[in-house]
């Protein structure tokens, strides 16, 4: 009987398989390898009450990080600064999602209510410079206009008593 040739596609058939078994026994030791190995360290996020568990989804550079959770009263969004939460609801809304924050706090999510499902912007207000000036001074008058109440109301007034008017003028 004539001998049969091998021919070069049986011969390269034979590497390959060689070459993807021996490919396949190597996988395991490169991927547990130091040189592939990244640290991490994880932290646990737990919405306090949360009952239908609690998804983080977006984090800025100061930290702050957005996402949802359930409890007995729906599902809520959430901002969580530095392990201080707070609950994210847009009103009229039947459930919310905080998707992302970006450095000025701005958050975008995702609500639902009887027209559907919308997007939203949260921006936190933060009052005018101005707002706060006028604000303390007012206080701090008022506190003064009581302190003299009392010390007048307490104390006879002395001869040649005099009253003193103050005059404030208030500047940008």
């Amino acid at each position: 009987m004539p001998k049969k040739e091998r021919g070069a596609l049986s011969l390269n058939s034979g590497w390959i398989i060689l070459s993807a078994a021996a490919m396949f026994a190597t996988a395991p030791l490169a991927a547990s390898s130091p040189a592939n190995a990244l640290a991490f360290s994880f932290t646990q996020l737990d919405v306090p009450g949360a009952t239908g568990g609690t998804f983080a989804q977006g984090i800025n550079d100061a930290g702050q990080i957005v996402g949802s959770f359930g409890n007995s009263t729906g599902g809520h969004g959430f901002l969580d600064t530095g392990g201080s939460f707070t609950q994210l609801d847009v009103p009229g809304g039947g459930f919310t999602q905080a998707f992302g924050i970006n450095g000025a706090a701005q958050i975008v999510g995702a609500f639902n209510n009887s027209t559907g499902t919308h997007g939203f912007l949260a921006t936190q207000a933060v009052p005018e410079p101005a707002t706060l000036t006028l604000l303390s001074i007012s206080l701090t008058l008022t506190g003064l206009a009581m302190m003299r109440r009392r010390a007048t109301s307490t104390s006879p007034k002395p001869h040649g008593y005099r009253h003193l008017v103050v005059s404030t003028t208030l500047c940008d």
